[in-house]
């Protein structure tokens, strides 16, 4: 994309990569007992925020909102912890499903 001069297409694509990768680290240390379930949310509802207060200008931005919270204005996107409880702890085992 780069050789074909599409460079606004590869901001695009690293912008979004970079939402991804950060909710991905945010689940990382919530699983880690580094972020409680309040935090977590927090940081979720900060990253969604800022993501609504840009779209306008970077449509592509409405992926990393994900399809539920853009077609229903639900306050989170869907992430890991709506599946089973994560540990408090990485020594706290979790509930059987």
């Amino acid at each position: 994309m780069c050789a074909r001069v599409r460079i606004a297409e590869v901001a695009a694509y690293c912008e979004c990569d970079v939402v991804s990768t950060y909710r991905v680290w945010l689940v990382h240390e919530r699983f880690r007992g580094r972020l409680s379930r309040a935090e977590f949310e927090a940081s979720e509802d900060n990253l969604l925020g800022f993501l609504q207060e840009r779209t306008e200008a970077k449509p592509h931005l409405l992926h990393a909102l994900g399809e539920t919270h853009a077609s229903t204005g639900s306050k989170h996107a869907s992430t890991a912890l709506d599946g089973p409880t994560l540990p408090t702890s990485p020594t706290e085992p979790q509930p059987a499903e």
